[in-house]
């Protein structure tokens, strides 16, 4: 598992979550030495996440 600092997050967002998406492997980002969040990768098959992404497309269609 890798591990980066925030600021390293902020230049270098895309590769970052093209890494966990291409590697599988989760990432935690660290501020002031200390874990603040974990990027992780999409389960392939949940239903959740494809009823948040129905939502989001949905609320897209609603503002355009």
């Amino acid at each position: 598992m890798k591990v980066v600092k925030i600021s390293e997050l902020r230049r270098n967002l895309q590769d970052i979550v093209d890494s966990v998406y291409y590697t599988h492997l989760p990432i935690i980002v660290m501020r002031r030495k200390k874990p603040r969040a974990m990027i992780v990768p999409l389960p392939q098959d949940d239903s959740q996440v494809e009823k948040a992404i129905k939502k989001y497309e949905e609320d897209a269609r609603e503002t355009n």
